[in-house]
């Protein structure tokens, strides 16, 4: 007797739609089916046969899997993939019987539990259609394999992380202090186990949703960091190529207005005052500022500034080191290279009165005889801020008001980033945006005037 697929999906309990899918994937084994036209029949008898040989295996399952055992330890070549072994008894002979598989993707032991098990209720039917799967006790043991290799597996983020870190030796301490910080705080605790070579855009969207209320500012120099981080291990051949990391998109700093010459002497007249109470003992807190007014140094250049780079006859002194932390020895400074920096009138006079000492010494000291770092020269700048009753600012910020009083005043780009020892214009060109409401006016114009006369003259006396 010939079934209709209709008939078919009756007997079975299931669509029309779904019989006919199980028959195109092959899904009804030993099935014979007849087409007649465009219409299909089974046989009654096969289907009937497959129901019992289906219950069977069914039953046959529930039996096996009241004895087995699966574990899913570490894999030993790759730590986050598992190694199943599943146990059970073979449901026709009972005899014992043992698989060893290993998941072919990363999963904690709950997902190796879970995909060892549909692995064993598979095997289970296989020895139940009797596919060959004979018993432990039959099996010859196989050597291993000596001479193959494990399969190369990537390195985790965090063991790029220790190579990027040990081979940066030339960045300053206080750049490896942050670093470390934005790493251990910001990137490791999502990123730090995956191998490198599966970092990609959602593992990139991870860490940028976490710094969604942060700082634009501070989202991008942690999104900076893992970007050398990913370019240094395609430098080095372990990924093929660094996944794009966009930086986010920021409004564009408010503009500070020039300072005040009578703020500045009121800083100087309130730092002359603390000074003279004995505040900061060890601390010429005048001298101090006018290096950083007059002289463009960064707070680090002036607590590593010596008498000997003093040359108060030739009116310069020579910035050849910086002190970023208490503690540390010196460094070069920031471009790297020792330059000079001539000094101003009043500068060149606070340096002359000044004790000199043995004239090995550093210029600035702390009141225990230690010398000062970045973070001290700072904290004296802002106290000095607060003693004048005026907006506290940092030691950084008297490099600015040395670069905006130069602009301000008409000096060129090229100067003013001299006097500041920059590595290039483009450096300096970002002080410039600090400078409100300075109006070059006519200035260009009238050079333009300027050059158009000479030429005219030139031409009237050759008579042309």
């Amino acid at each position: 007797m010939l079934l209709t697929l209709a008939d078919v999906a009756q007997r079975l309990q299931i669509t029309e739609k779904a019989v006919r899918r199980r028959l195109e994937r092959g899904g009804f084994a030993d099935l014979r089916v007849v087409r007649m036209g465009r219409t299909v029949r089974v046989a009654s008898e096969d289907l009937d046969a497959w129901i019992c040989r289906k219950g069977e295996i069914g039953g046959a399952r529930e039996r096996a899997t009241v004895s087995m055992h699966i574990s899913a330890p570490p894999y030993t070549h790759d730590r986050t993939r598992r190694h199943v072994s599943i146990s059970l008894e073979h449901p026709r002979t009972h005899a014992p019987v043992r698989k060893r598989l290993v998941t072919p993707f990363a999963c904690d032991e709950a997902g190796g539990l879970t995909w060892g098990r549909q692995q064993a209720l598979d095997l289970i039917e296989r020895l139940m259609l009797g596919e060959s799967e004979t018993p432990t006790e039959d099996k010859k043991p196989r050597a291993k394999p000596r001479d193959v290799m494990p399969a190369p597996t990537s390195p985790t983020l965090a063991e790029i992380w220790s190579l990027y870190h040990e081979e940066r030796t030339r960045l300053r301490p206080g750049t490896r202090r942050v670093n470390e910080a934005r790493w251990r705080a910001r990137i490791a605790p999502l990123l730090s186990e995956i191998p490198v070579s599966q970092i990609g855009r959602l593992e990139i969207l991870r860490v940028r949703s976490s710094l969604a209320s942060n700082d634009p500012h501070f989202a991008n120099q942690v999104l900076g960091l893992l970007r050398r981080i990913l370019e240094f291990a395609a430098e080095r051949g372990i990924i093929t190529e660094s996944p794009t990391i966009r930086a986010e998109r920021r409004a564009r700093k408010i503009a500070i207005s020039i300072p005040d010459e009578a703020d500045l002497d009121a800083l100087l007249v309130a730092a002359d005052r603390l000074t003279a109470a004995g505040r900061f003992e060890g601390t010429d807190l005048v001298l101090m500022l006018l290096l950083g007014l007059d002289g463009g140094l960064r707070p680090g250049e002036v607590a590593g500034l010596r008498w000997c780079d003093v040359d108060l006859a030739k009116k310069r002194i020579i910035v050849r080191n910086s002190r970023a932390r208490c503690g540390n020895s010196d460094l070069p400074p920031k471009a790297g290279e020792a330059g000079a920096v001539y000094l101003t009138t009043r500068l060149l006079s606070r340096l002359a009165s000044a004790d000199r000492g043995d004239g090995r010494g550093y210029v600035c000291w702390r009141s225990c005889g230690r010398p000062l770092d970045t973070i001290a020269v700072s904290k004296r700048v802002a106290e000095i801020h607060k003693e004048a009753g005026l907006p506290i600012r940092r030691g950084h910020w008297l490099r600015h008001c040395a670069a905006s009083r130069l602009i301000a005043a008409g000096e060129s780009l090229a100067a003013t980033s001299k006097h500041l020892r920059h590595s290039n214009l483009e450096v300096t060109q970002r002080y410039v945006h600090s400078v409100i409401g300075h109006d070059p006016g006519p200035a260009a114009a009238n050079a333009l005037d300027r050059r158009i006369n000479a030429g005219g003259k030139t031409a009237a006396n050759d008579g042309n």
